[in-house]
């Protein structure tokens, strides 16, 4: 309620210190008619009421650059020849519902990036060329109107949703249908409310829905019906998605990160941190400076082979280990039992890092292991 109201007091706002063009509604249908309204009111005013564009042969709109607000609707139907919606990227406010259809060669909605309310709804559709919904990330909700909803209707080219990544509700109800190349619907990650109906279907290589599992877990409120089908395999059903998305969604570690993109699957490391680019995290990598995506250990000693000289010279006994009270050692030195004790409080152990430094290690007086960087003896 309360971003109802805000919308609706933003388009009473720009009402009163805007400039109208004209009295009426504007219906633009043909190149020359769109030029005619550039030269009658660019510079006085940057308001219409309600704007139709619909002519055969309409190419450029990049004149029309003074408009912010629609008051009412803006529609854009039915023009072959228009390939992109330049000279809208200063449209900030529609106070009445978007309508862009049956456009053969339009590409890109990109210069609709501005707008930031819509009141009813939008209607994409039939839209050959469009491959996403570039152009609406400035939304985040529908005003909530009385047809507050969002439609993608039969957009052959459509593969993503993406540009609807902000949007959080939808007051009325949200249609997907009939997009036969649609795969990503992953921009309604942000969606939590739905106040009516929600349908997805006829999307037939539509195959991973996981961002609808929402649903199930309570993070993705539809307030009516649920219609999911014809859509590929996984996402054929809500049981579907639910049924595919209770492995793909899993976390093992708990990191946050789902097992299908963590790159440390069994230790938590929700940086992702991975210094060699090997695709392993650095915090289960037996090489994390060197890269090594099969992680081959022929010693099984915990280190990489590619970090080791010769991974089969410096371990057991068949190669020169020594051991202390066992006579089949495991590492170039081995001790069965028993201690090992340096007097010196002065003296360590040194530790020569993959990059070629010297550290030796000590203990302090709380019992602490001390690094500090020396000469390598072997220099």
């Amino acid at each position: 309620m309360k971003k109802y109201i805000c919308t609706v007091l933003l388009i009473a706002v720009t009402q009163v210190f805007s400039q109208t063009c004209g009295t009426g509604n504007f219906t633009l249908t043909t190149q020359a008619e769109v030029d005619t309204f550039v030269a009658t009111y660019s510079g006085s005013c940057d308001t219409v009421n309600s704007l139709v564009i619909v002519g055969a042969d309409i190419t450029d709109l990049s004149g029309v650059n003074f408009l912010t607000t629609v008051v009412g609707y803006l529609r854009i139907v039915s023009n072959p020849l228009l390939t992109n919606l330049n000279g809208l990227q200063n449209l900030t406010t529609i106070g009445g519902f978007l309508d862009i259809r049956n456009n053969a060669s339009l590409t890109t909605m990109s210069a609709l990036t501005n707008v930031v309310s819509v009141l009813n709804y939008i209607f994409i559709q039939d839209n050959p060329n469009i491959v996403n919904l570039s152009g609406f990330e400035g939304l985040t909700s529908l005003g909530g109107g009385t047809t507050s909803s969002i439609r993608i209707i039969g957009n052959n080219s459509l593969v993503s949703l993406e540009g609807l990544n902000n949007i959080e509700r939808a007051p009325k109800s949200v249609v997907i249908l009939s997009n036969p190349v649609l795969t990503d619907i992953s921009a309604l990650e942000t969606l939590n409310l739905v106040g009516g109906d929600f349908t997805l279907g006829a999307n037939p290589q539509l195959n991973n829905c996981c961002v609808l599992d929402d649903i199930r877990i309570g993070q993705l409120s539809i307030l009516g019906a649920v219609t999911i089908n014809n859509n590929d395999v996984n996402c054929s059903s809500l049981y579907d998605i639910v049924l595919s998305c209770s492995t793909s969604r899993l976390d093992t570690d708990s990191d946050t990160i789902l097992d299908s993109e963590d790159n440390c699957v069994n230790t938590a490391n929700t940086a992702q941190t991975d210094s060699d680019g090997d695709g392993v995290g650095d915090v289960c990598d037996n090489c994390p400076n060197v890269a090594n995506p099969t992680q081959i250990d022929t010693n099984n000693n915990g280190i990489g082979d590619v970090c080791e000289n010769d991974a089969g010279l410096n371990t057991g006994s068949d190669n020169g280990g020594v051991g202390i009270g066992t006579t089949n050692p495991h590492s170039i030195l081995e001790i069965a039992d028993g201690d090992i004790f340096l007097n010196n409080p002065y003296r360590g152990v040194i530790l020569k890092s993959q990059d070629g430094k010297c550290y030796r290690y000590r203990v302090n007086s709380s019992g602490q292991l001390i690094g500090k960087e020396i000469t390598c003896p072997d220099n």
